[in-house]
This record gives structure tokens, C-alpha cells and sequence, in this order.
């Protein structure tokens, strides 16, 4: 799910060069807003919004109350390292943060 159409069509072109096609979809969304038109479950959830989204706990109340997580799901959330990781995670646990320079990685 991106919003930016020039990264869709990059995704898109990801997923075929990948050979995921049929097991991956790429999809031209709002989120959190328009979780409710997503069909899930989904075994991996890679959010990357920007820098500035400040919807990360509506993000992931929402996975949650569309049941959009398989049950080990892993779900990796992007965000700005001088800011803290998101704590809100409606029921899912932090396992680990990576950092790389400006960005980490809350998994």
C-alpha cells in the first residue's frame, strides 16, 4: 500500500522482477484511513509513512480491527531515529529496534 504513485509503479516493477506476483499486491491507499478496504491477512506488514505521520497508533489499531495480521505476523514499522519508536501497538510486542543513520526500524 503506498500513496505516491511514482513508488507504486517501482513496487510494482519489485514484485514482478521477484517472481511474487500472485503472492504480493501493491495497492494506491490513504492509511490509515482506507484500512477497511484491504483483504488480509497478511503474514508481513512493512510500513514506511513519513517522517512526520503522526497516525502510527491509528495504523496499528487498525491492522488489528480489520484483521489484517496473520497470526505470526511480522509487522516493521519505519521511522526517524531522534524520535522515539511507536509504543501504541495495539497488541502487538516490541521485539527489537535497528538503526541505520537517520532511520530505524522497530520490528
Amino acid at each position: 500500500m503506498e500513496w505516491d504513485p511514482v513508488a507504486l509503479r517501482y513496487m510494482e516493477k519489485n514484485v514482478t522482477h521477484t517472481r511474487m506476483d500472485g503472492r504480493a499486491a501493491c495497492r494506491r491507499l490513504n492509511l490509515p484511513l482506507e484500512l477497511k478496504r484491504v483483504n488480509g491477512p497478511f503474514d508481513l506488514v512493512f510500513a514506511d509513512p513519513p517522517y512526520a505521520f503522526d497516525q502510527a497508533e491509528a495504523l496499528f489499531h487498525g491492522l488489528q480491527d480489520y484483521a489484517l495480521l496473520a497470526p505470526d505476523a511480522l509487522v516493521i514499522y519505519e521511522y526517524l531515529s531522534r524520535t522515539p519508536p511507536p509504543t501504541a501497538m495495539a497488541g502487538l510486542t516490541l521485539q527489537r529496534v535497528k538503526k541505520y543513520g537517520q532511520t530505524s526500524l522497530a520490528f
